[in-house]
């Protein structure tokens, strides 16, 4: 069973997100792969749109498969931007999900210059579908919950 995720912010095709006014700058769409599913942001991620795109990208982290990032479409990339990216990295870590990120040369020049930056970066969405591809199916984790003792 496949499923498509959509957000308040979703547009497919070129153009930018708008709300009552001048276009955010960024373009959010997602759709499922076989074992992952692909979020893809394009345009400029700045101080004026990144706290939307951290809202979109957490909207993924509890999907139950893989993720890939790909930012092949993304024009500029500010440090505001970049602190997004960082966020969800860590809250895929959290939430124990698999993930690539697939990067633009705006991308790479911050990757270059954040050379410990330990993201987890693939050359294409193929090739991050690919690698993906080895990661083990999710298991459902039960754990023992205490039984319920009202107290008076």
């Amino acid at each position: 069973m496949t499923s498509t995720v959509h957000h308040v912010l979703t547009r497919t095709g070129t153009t930018p997100i708008t709300r009552g006014g001048p276009g955010l700058g960024v373009r959010l769409y997602s759709y499922p792969r076989r074992r992952a599913t692909v979020i893809e942001v394009g345009g400029e991620i700045d101080a004026c749109n990144a706290q939307h795109v951290t809202d979109y990208l957490a909207d993924f982290i509890f999907v139950g498969h893989p993720l890939v990032l790909d930012l092949s479409g993304v024009d500029f990339l500010g440090t505001a931007g970049f602190g997004a990216i960082l966020q969800f990295a860590e809250e895929c870590r959290r939430a124990e999900r698999h993930w690539a990120l697939v990067s633009s040369d705006a991308v790479k020049i911050l990757l270059r210059v954040v050379p410990n930056h330990r993201l987890p970066a693939a050359g294409s969405v193929d090739a991050a579908l690919q690698r993906l591809a080895a990661v083990p199916k999710p298991t459902w984790k039960l754990r023992a919950v205490p039984p319920y003792r009202a107290t008076r």
